[in-house]
C-alpha cells in the first residue's frame, strides 16, 4: 500500500511539473538566468565563455569578482555583448 500511496504521489507531482513547463513555455519563459532563475531582460554574453546571463546580473557578478558565475571563466565587463533572442 505505501508503495502504491507513493507511486500515486509521484504521479501528481510529475504531471504539476509537466503542466508548470507548458505555462512557462506558452508565456515564452524558455530562456532563463541561471543567476536569477527570471526570464531575459537584457542577455549579454560573454566572449571569453559564450555563458548567458542578465545584464544586471552579470554586472552585479563582475563588481564582486571578475569570474563567470557559472564556470569561473575570467571575465570583464568589456568581454560582455548584447544578444538577441
Amino acid at each position: 500500500r505505501i508503495t502504491e500511496d507513493s507511486a500515486v504521489t509521484t504521479f501528481e507531482a510529475l504531471k504539476a511539473r509537466v503542466r508548470e513547463l507548458e505555462r512557462q513555455l506558452s508565456r515564452g519563459d524558455r530562456y532563463k538566468c541561471l543567476i536569477c532563475m527570471d526570464s531575459y531582460t537584457m542577455p549579454l554574453t560573454s566572449i571569453q565563455c559564450w555563458h548567458v546571463h542578465c545584464e544586471e546580473c552579470w554586472l552585479r557578478t563582475l563588481g564582486a569578482k571578475k569570474l563567470c558565475p557559472q564556470c569561473n571563466t575570467i571575465t570583464s565587463p568589456g568581454d560582455l555583448r548584447r544578444i538577441y533572442l
